[in-house]
């Protein structure tokens, strides 16, 4: 059900950025205070949430004599072929945390999570975008006190679902099909949680599905305007969903694995679920202070006794129609 943003937080603070603020926006639980503005992300129907963070944009280089720590720890580093980087996030007990890939711009968020400046290339070039929404911001989310999943979810009837999988697995072509059939949109790939009163509240997201030409092209064209608009395109297409930021209490969780051993689609009550499916739902592991950890193993184990949670065993060959058609029903049957 929807929760006001009153149950949750009192009045916020004043932002504190260093640029003036032209722009506010809501994700992962955040108010957003920025002096750019983004397609990514959903405009707050109020301003009362309490966790806050300002984002400034600035020019390439801009950042490039700010980060020279003597400490600095790096936390990931990945790379593809012939050792080429792809990503790295460093942390350095006084500056924070950088984060870095080709072609996104160089990312420094505060040690607190409550401030994000990000040097990035100029426009019309947006691919930094992508980056911002699945690392800096979710990562000062965490460092605010939220727990995040690797997990879409939508809104079918009034109650919120997530699907909980690893890359690959379909739960962004499921979110998307749930979409197109009247659902409504919350979050692709990261989830923000948090408990509040005995109930796990789901934040929304960024705003943007990222679909493969295959994905979008299969949807009946009749219903593909209900999933968005599409902004651009790389190596996916770009849909801005339609989605409002309001929270909302988590009805259930669908843990899905797709594999061929599986003959048939089965749907399986395993509420609670194992505390290993929980912590393996993790969706940025790289902070590992024993405060942290702890409040992982907290969250974990409210969330287990809070929400409902279904393990869903999807054979290879089986469609993202066929198995939103699945989901949906059992939703309307089961919730």
């Amino acid at each position: 059900m929807p929760v006001t943003t009153a149950e949750l937080n009192s009045p916020a603070a004043e932002p504190s950025g260093t640029k003036p603020v032209t722009w506010h926006g809501r994700a992962f639980g955040l108010e957003i205070d920025s002096n750019a503005p983004f397609d990514s992300i959903a405009a707050p129907t109020d301003r009362a949430l309490t966790r806050r963070v300002s984002l400034d944009v600035e020019p390439p280089g801009a950042l490039k004599d700010v980060w020279s720590p003597r400490d600095a720890t790096v936390l990931s580093d990945r790379s593809v072929r012939a050792g080429r980087p792809l990503m790295r996030v460093e942390a350095d007990p006084e500056l924070g945390y950088r984060i870095w890939a080709p072609g996104h711009g160089r990312h420094l968020v505060s040690s607190d999570g409550t401030c994000i400046r990000s040097s990035v290339p100029r426009p019309p070039d947006r691919r930094w975008e992508r980056l911002l929404m699945a690392q800096p911001l979710p990562l000062a989310a965490l460092l605010q006190g939220l727990e995040l999943f690797h997990a879409s979810a939508v809104e079918i009837g009034g109650r919120t679902v997530a699907f909980v999988a690893e890359s690959g697995t379909g739960k962004t072509s499921l979110a998307a099909r749930l979409v197109s059939e009247g659902a409504g949109f919350v979050t692709d790939d990261v989830l923000a949680l948090e408990i509040l009163d005995r109930r796990v509240i789901a934040h929304a997201g960024a705003t943007v599905l990222h679909l493969s030409d295959a994905e979008l092209s299969a949807i009946d064209p009749t219903k593909r305007a209900r999933v968005g608009v599409a902004l651009r395109q790389t190596d996916k297409v770009h849909v801005a969903a339609r989605a409002d930021s309001r929270p909302r209490e988590l009805t259930a969780v669908y843990f899905l694995s797709r594999g061929p051993a599986f003959k048939a689609l089965e749907i399986e009550d395993v509420s609670p679920p194992e505390p290993r499916q929980l912590l393996a739902s993790a969706f940025i592991t790289y902070l590992e202070t024993p405060a942290r950890l702890l409040a992982q193993l907290d969250f974990c184990a409210g969330f287990a006794q809070l929400v409902p949670s279904f393990r869903v065993r999807v054979p290879r060959a089986y469609g993202a129609a066929a198995l939103a058609e699945e989901i949906g029903s059992h939703v309307e049957r089961e919730l």
